[in-house]
C-alpha cells in the first residue's frame, strides 16, 4: 500500500511531500508519536506567528473628513468613543500629548479638550480658507488659502508669531493648500492642488524644491524621503531627496482598496503605512473602506469600513502610536 503524506526526512531534518512505502509510513507514524505535544505546540506557534505578521492588531484612532462636520475618536472595537462638531470640513486633525485635540475646519482652526472646552480658536479672514493645522514645540502651524496665501506659525494661545507669504500661482483659495508641514530643517512642505505640484520652501517663501504631481499631504520620513498622498492622481508615493520614486502604489493595485482621493498618510514604525482613502469624488462614498494599512510589499493588513458611522475620511492619526518630535516638530 502506498500513500502521499507530509513526513520528516530523517537525514535532512526537513519536511517533504513525497510517495511513501508501507515501511516509510510506519517510520513516519513512529516519529510523529515521539514528543507529539511538543510538535503540536511548535506547529501551533508557527501558525500564530504567521497570523500575527499578516494582520495589524486593533487600535484606536482619531479621524475626520472633508465634507463632514465632526471629529471622531474610534475605539479598538471600531465604535465612536468621542466626537466633536467642527462646523466645517476638516482635513487635518491631531491628538496632542496632553490629550487635547487640534483640527482645521475651513473657516479656521481650533484646540479643544477632551471635556470639549475650547482652548483657542484662529479664524480665517473673509474669503479665505484654512485646511491645515499641526503642532510645534511652542505652538502650531497653519496656513491661509487666499490672496496672498500665507503659512503661519501660532503661539500656544493661537496668536500669529510668524507669517510667510507664498506665491502659489493659484487664484482660487480652495485650489491651494491642504496639509502643510514643517521639517526639522526649518523648511515647509505642501502641495498646491490647482498646480498639481508639491513644493518645499524656506522661511522666506523661496522655492527650494518642486515635485510634479498633486499632493494633498506631504511629510518628511525618518530616512529623509517624502511620503505623499497624491489626491486625485490616485497614488501613494515615497520620493527620495533626488526626486526619484522609491516606492509607489497606484490605481487598482490593491484588491478591494482601489485608490480614490488619497489624502493623509502615516508611516508606522514597522514600515507599514496607514492610508486615508477619501471617496467623495466620483461617487465612491460608502463603496469601499475609508482607511487601510498597507505593507511595503503592498499587502493590506487592516482596514476600516463604516461609512454609515463616520462618512468619508481625509485625515487620521493612529492613537496607539506616540507622537514623535525632532527639532521641535511633531510627527504622527
Amino acid at each position: 500500500m502506498c500513500g502521499i503524506l507530509l513526513s520528516k526526512n530523517l537525514t535532512q531534518k526537513k519536511l517533504k511531500l513525497f510517495l511513501l512505502t508501507e515501511k516509510e509510513i510506519h517510520d513516519f507514524y513512529q516519529w510523529i508519536k515521539t514528543d507529539i505535544m511538543k510538535k503540536v505546540i511548535l506547529v501551533t506557534l508557527l501558525f500564530v506567528a504567521i497570523g500575527m505578521q499578516a494582520q495589524e492588531k486593533p487600535f484606536s484612532f482619531i479621524c475626520a473628513g472633508s465634507g463632514g462636520n465632526t471629529v471622531y475618536i474610534i475605539d479598538h472595537n471600531g465604535e465612536i468613543e468621542w466626537e466633536y462638531p467642527t462646523g466645517g470640513e476638516c482635513n487635518d486633525v491631531w491628538m496632542l500629548r496632553n490629550g487635547n485635540i487640534i483640527f482645521s475646519f475651513k473657516n479656521g482652526c481650533k484646540e479643544v479638550t477632551r471635556d470639549k472646552e475650547v482652548v483657542w480658536t484662529f479664524n480665517a479672514p473673509e474669503k479665505t480658507e484654512i485646511q491645515t493645522v499641526s503642532p510645534l514645540r511652542n505652538g502650531y502651524l497653519t496656513a491661509i488659502n487666499g490672496t496672498p496665501a500665507k503659512i503661519l506659525e501660532l503661539d500656544c494661545d493661537g496668536e500669529v508669531v510668524k507669517s510667510i507669504e507664498i506665491n502659489t500661482g493659484v487664484s482660487k483659495p480652495h485650489a491651494q493648500f491642504r496639509q502643510v508641514r514643517k521639517t526639522p530643517q526649518g523648511t515647509y512642505l505642501f502641495g498646491l492642488m490647482g498646480m498639481k505640484e508639491v513644493r518645499e520652501v524656506n522661511d522666506k517663501g523661496d522655492v527650494l524644491r518642486k515635485i510634479s504631481g498633486t499632493g494633498f499631504s506631504v511629510q518628511q520620513l525618518k530616512n529623509g524621503n517624502l511620503l505623499i498622498g497624491c489626491a486625485d492622481d490616485h497614488k501613494i508615493k515615497e520620493i527620495a531627496p533626488d526626486n526619484s520614486v522609491v516606492w509607489e502604489i497606484s490605481g487598482n493595485e490593491l484588491t478591494g482598496n482601489p485608490l480614490r482621493t488619497v489624502t493623509e498618510l502615516q508611516r508606522l514604525s514597522n514600515g507599514n503605512t496607514l492610508v486615508s482613502n477619501w471617496g467623495g469624488h466620483g461617487g465612491y462614498s460608502g463603496k469601499q473602506p475609508q482607511l487601510f494599512i498597507v505593507t511595503p510589499d503592498k499587502k493590506v493588513v487592516w482596514q476600516y469600513d463604516n461609512y454609515d458611522l463616520v462618512g468619508n475620511l481625509s485625515t487620521v492619526q493612529h492613537l496607539d502610536v506616540k507622537l514623535r518630535m525632532k527639532n521641535g516638530i511633531y510627527f504622527k
